[in-house]
């Protein structure tokens, strides 16, 4: 059976499958639709006239029915709580047999009405996304030591984790997957002079795009790299948690938010020109219209 979960900004699920006395029934908007612009041939034929990446994607909420099991208002005021508690929201969806998918989301009604015959609570719900159906996904991963030119490979877990005790160039090499163009979340942590992240197409050679600082990092901070459409940034965080933007550091004549290509496996690499001894993780984030 599909199954529906909602995660809050510290990373807590709320299980809309019956297990928290709430059940996620009859969604909609689990699909896609496109805006295609049409030209009239004549006798029933028509031309595209744009190009697919020309093309609109309208927001599609997912709606459905959120049931309360009894103690239906009890458990109907444990959720409302949760939702107007958790800061941020992804609804997670599990079609059956396969991975899981999620997008980010807001509640854009929860609709309350009267309990039926069995003492349920039957309400309206729409949750409106802000990004396509993503999907985190683990890539084989390589050390590379610049000093011998020879690579290591080892085995990985998401999220990918990796370093290199030589000079120069980490790197991973990213499947490609999915509907859309993908984005990364890149955390390096430990000193680097000028650091430079690349990503270069495996099969074509095309440069993606280059993250280009003029910034040097301390042994305890951490270099983070966003290319979500939603959320680009790049800022260096402190052991306390602050962040700083390093932006105005950016060297923008390249592309430093650069989207993972769908149709070619790419190569996601951190570079500098003095040895550098850190740890990474990755998230790759590969984008889906419907799943």
């Amino acid at each position: 059976m599909r199954k529906f979960y909602l995660q809050n900004v510290a990373g807590e699920r709320f299980g809309l499958n019956k297990e928290n006395g709430v059940f996620f029934s009859d969604p909609s908007g689990l699909g896609f639709e496109q805006a295609v612009t049409w030209g009239d041939l004549g006798r029933g034929f028509f031309t595209a006239l744009d190009e697919p990446e020309e093309r609109a994607d309208p927001q599609t909420p997912v709606t459905g029915k959120l049931t309360f099991l009894p103690p239906a208002y009890a458990n109907y005021r444990s959720f409302a709580d949760w939702i107007h508690a958790a800061g941020s929201l992804v609804l997670i969806y599990q079609p059956y047999g396969t991975d899981e998918f999620e997008k980010p989301v807001e509640v854009g009604y929860l609709q309350k009405g009267e309990l039926n015959k069995v003492r349920w609570l039957p309400c309206p719900v729409s949750f409106e996304p802000s990004s396509p159906w993503r999907r985190p996904t683990p890539t084989e991963m390589e050390m590379q030591s610049s000093e011998t030119g020879t690579n290591r490979r080892y085995p990985y877990r998401y999220p990918i984790r990796y370093g290199t005790d030589a000079a120069g160039r980490m790197s991973a090499r990213i499947r490609a997957a999915g509907h859309l163009n993908g984005a990364v979340l890149l955390r390096y942590t430990g000193a680097i002079v000028e650091p430079e992240i690349r990503l270069t197409g495996a099969v074509t050679g095309k440069v993606y795009g280059i993250c280009r600082l003029s910034s040097t990092l301390g042994s305890s901070d951490t270099l983070e790299l966003s290319t979500m459409v939603e959320d680009c940034h790049v800022h260096r965080i402190a052991p306390s948690g602050t962040a700083e933007d390093l932006s105005p550091d950016l060297d923008l004549s390249q592309n430093p938010y650069f989207r993972v290509p769908c149709d070619e496996d790419s190569i996601l690499s951190i570079e500098s020109s003095q040895r550098f001894t850190g740890s990474a993780q990755l998230t790759v984030y590969h984008y889906f219209r419907t799943v």
